[in-house]
């Protein structure tokens, strides 16, 4: 029986390096071309000897070929993927989004220009996509075509593959690593949890965490915001929830929710973005987005979203009070602290903020209060059976939460 042959690492060539590698080039092998336009330089690149194995081709993701290159392709085993018409988002990303790129044709006086951004788009046309229902076993599902399945993958692929270089490459001064903060897209702006969690965030950005949420409102808009208020001084982020609060906008389904947000930004935006960059971890199945991340990975599939979400939260998870959406990401986590030594090999902390909603009481009746959920309980007895109890905590304050997440140290925790 043949040996299996080991891949062969390929050199990604992109606008940044390919006119480098156009100086020493002397063959198309073993390379990446990514997401470039190739046509000025078709004779140059046709005149250069190409793969003889299909294991030395050369791969074209999302390029445009001039005909001399093109007609040898097929010849050399080369594998091209080209790029898809007609779709509002780039298949090929070359770095995350931004609220200037979704947002780039919105303005704040005029609530109907929201439906001209790109975020907007983007959203409606997978929505479009997802309102068009198939049977399949009795169950509706939604009727991706082979080519839509194809598109969203890829782009999932290298939003993922962008986040991990952006995580590689932080230039905050005292950068040390990731937190997410996870709670209720329901809670309100003028909610005092509200302001606690940003100014949690606010301080965490300041010691050198970077924050990474749901990317949308909620609690999850207050971490984003007080990490984006981190370099201003306190008194700013008072006078910030304070504009929020406008007749119209405590809430992302009030008219006003996201032109309060938008003259927030506006007003705060002198300041050093590497102090107060934030992640939005982000889907395109929701539509209220908030503006205080600075960087944004938005991905079709919601699965892969919260993967990697918790995944990449080394240095600790925050849940405040929420509903179904920060249950699974609380159950998530437990089940990657659980088969930290098989398969992770780190833990993660996870806080729960606000004793009284995770861990509530029963009343003279037998029950729990209203608008509770006794989660911790479960989760205790998990962590205790599978060894990651030291990785919970249950509290009201701010402080005692930065001093856990500061002294849990991720080193000490590899195994």
């Amino acid at each position: 029986m043949a040996s299996l042959q080991k891949p062969i690492f390929k050199k990604r060539i992109t606008d940044a390096n390919f006119q480098e590698w156009l100086l020493t080039a002397r063959d198309c092998c073993n390379v990446i071309f990514f997401a470039i336009d190739l046509k000025p330089y078709d004779e140059q690149l046709a005149a250069l000897s190409d793969a003889v194995r299909h294991q030395e081709s050369a791969i074209f993701l999302g390029c445009h070929i001039g005909p001399l290159l093109g007609s040898l392709l097929t010849k050399h085993h080369a594998l091209v993927f080209p790029d898809i018409p007609g779709k509002p988002y780039q298949l090929y990303r070359k770095g995350l989004y931004t609220v200037e790129e979704l947002f780039s044709e919105y303005s704040p006086a005029s609530l109907e220009s929201y439906r001209k951004t790109l975020y907007s788009r983007i959203y409606l046309d997978a929505q479009e996509i997802a309102n068009d229902k198939k049977t399949f076993f009795a169950l509706p599902v939604t009727a991706l075509s082979t080519e839509e399945h194809f598109s969203r993958s890829l782009h999932d692929h290298f939003i993922q593959e962008q986040l991990y270089l952006y995580l590689e490459n932080q230039k905050h001064p005292k950068h040390r690593g990731v937190v997410a903060l996870m709670g209720g897209h329901r809670v309100l702006r003028s909610s005092p949890l509200y302001f606690e969690v940003a100014v949690l965030a606010r301080q965490l950005t300041r010691d050198g965490f970077l924050i990474a949420t749901g990317g949308e409102d909620g609690l999850m808009e207050a971490a984003n915001l007080g990490a984006w208020l981190a370099p201003l001084p306190d008194e700013e982020l008072k006078k910030a929830v304070d504009m929020l609060c406008v007749d119209g906008a405590n809430a992302s389904s009030d008219p006003l929710w996201l032109s309060a947000a938008w003259n927030v930004r506006n007003q705060t935006l002198q300041a050093d973005i590497n102090l107060r960059r934030s992640l939005s971890i982000s889907t395109w199945q929701f539509e209220q987005q908030n503006i205080f991340s600075t960087d944004i990975a938005s991905f079709f599939n919601y699965e892969l979203r919260e993967k990697t979400l918790i995944a990449i939260a080394k240095q600790g998870l925050i849940y405040g009070p929420g509903s179904t959406g920060t249950f699974e990401e609380i159950f998530r986590a437990a089940y990657q602290n659980d088969y930290t030594k098989s398969k992770y090999g780190y833990y993660s902390p996870m806080i729960f903020f606000k004793k009284d909603y995770w861990d509530p009481a029963l009343d003279q009746g037998g029950n729990y209060p209203k608008h509770t959920v006794p989660v911790w309980p479960l989760i205790s007895k998990i962590a205790q059976e599978s060894n990651f109890k030291h990785t919970l905590l249950k509290t009201d304050s701010v402080e005692e939460i930065e001093a856990f997440i500061k002294g849990f140290s991720f080193v000490a925790t590899i195994l």
